[in-house]
């Protein structure tokens, strides 16, 4: 498969992604701020009914499927170790955002699970990639500075989540007096998710620009055959 198309293929997921998070934060006329990002896909008249819910959920979904399809595209095409084990915990946060899309809040103890394994994986994939790009010879400054800071914040959401902390956070019993004190975690959640999708973008740039060094290069070899 073309580098370029995997690329594309991992930008159009994003793009769809950013619109559909923006549209529902329109449609529900609230600041993303002091809510945890699953609550925009509670849905509130019936599973999967028209809403703004819907088109968040559907958003999340198909940014997950697309980057899992071309980080996986990516480790069949280079077919080196690196690339192999990044595509096998690509796949892995891909289901899981999936399953978050559709195991929403309204499945919440399940809920919790998927969106934990996904945070995890968005931490594992992250530092995979800082460690195998600082024992190579190319260091992609913007990559490598995204990396880190959306693992980081990963890893505290995926700790925050699996320990239990957004339950407390959204259970109406404890949530008035436990609420206050987690929101912040609902700020690192939204970060998290940002820097997530601004990786996947990085890595489909890389791949474009990949597809174009060894286009340059063929075409420079016919040069000089000629």
């Amino acid at each position: 498969m073309d580098k370029r198309i995997i690329g594309i293929v991992g930008i159009a997921g994003t793009v769809l992604c950013v619109i559909a998070v923006a549209l529902t934060v329109i449609l529900e006329g609230s600041s993303p701020l002091g809510i945890y990002t699953a609550e925009f896909g509670i849905y509130s008249g019936g599973y999967f009914i028209v809403s703004s819910a819907m088109i968040f959920n559907l958003g999340i979904a198909i940014f997950g499927l697309c980057f899992a399809v071309m980080m996986v595209s990516r480790g069949l095409i280079y077919a080196t170790l690196f690339n192999t084990i990044q595509g096998v915990f690509a796949a892995l946060l891909g289901v899981a955002c999936i399953a978050q899309a559709f195991i929403t809040l309204n499945f919440a103890p399940y809920h919790y699970i998927a969106s934990g394994v996904f945070y995890a994986a968005a931490f594992v994939l992250c530092a995979l990639y800082i460690v195998f790009s600082l024992m190579s010879d190319e260091k992609r400054i913007a990559s490598l500075a995204i990396a880190v800071l959306a693992g980081l914040t990963s890893a505290v959401y995926a700790v925050f989540t699996l320990a239990g902390g957004m339950s407390d956070a959204l259970t109406a019993s404890v949530s008035q007096a436990v609420r206050p004190a987690m929101d912040p975690f609902a700020v690192i959640g939204w970060a998290a998710l940002v820097l997530i999708v601004s990786f996947g973008v990085l890595l489909s740039v890389e791949a474009i620009n990949d597809n174009q060094s060894v286009s340059q290069n063929h075409a420079y070899a016919r040069d000089i055959d000629f």
